[in-house]
């Protein structure tokens, strides 16, 4: 493992973006159902990441394993208090969560240490640089859990992963 990086392989965070008016999926992503996108698009938007690891219905599927288990009891939910005394909700499996806080503080003190694939902003959106602003929160896709710098987006999302008939991936 990778002494950086608190999980193996685990490369790829999907930056979520405060939603829009009339809302839209900021970049269109192609999976979801249409309940899904409908019901996300009043949540929040997908900044486009430029790399194809991110496509191929990544973000749907990570969504639906988020759901899935949530729905078995077996997610688990917490905010971290950082240095700055900045709280950042999230959503993970059961039994990840020290891997997760551990990985949220190491994106808010330096992502570049880590070798993502693609530039998470963590840091940048908490400073409130101009071109970070505009996120609200992050969806981790090989190890599926989110975090988040909005408690509006985190607790819609929640919410969303309560819904016992509602799927986010097309199969």
């Amino acid at each position: 493992m990778n002494k950086r990086y608190p999980f193996d392989g685990i490369r790829l965070i999907q930056r979520l973006e405060k939603p829009t008016k009339p809302p839209y999926l900021i970049c269109n992503i192609d999976g979801f159902t249409e309940k899904a996108s409908k019901d996300l698009k009043k949540i929040m938007g997908f900044d486009y990441m430029g790399s194809a690891e991110f496509e191929w219905q990544a973000v749907p599927k990570a969504f639906q394993k988020i759901k899935e288990y949530h729905l078995k009891n077996n997610g688990y939910t917490n905010k971290i208090i950082l240095e700055n005394k900045t709280e950042i909700p999230y959503i993970c499996e059961k039994g990840l969560e020290q891997k997760v806080e551990t990985l949220i503080r190491q994106l808010a003190e330096n992502e570049r240490k880590i070798n993502l694939k693609e530039y998470c902003g963590l840091k940048d959106a908490l400073k409130r640089v101009e071109h970070a602003e505009r996120f609200s929160g992050w969806l981790e896709l090989q190890k599926p859990f989110m975090f988040f710098i909005d408690d509006k987006t985190y607790k819609k999302t929640l919410k969303l992963f309560n819904k016992k008939s509602f799927d986010f991936h097309k199969s």
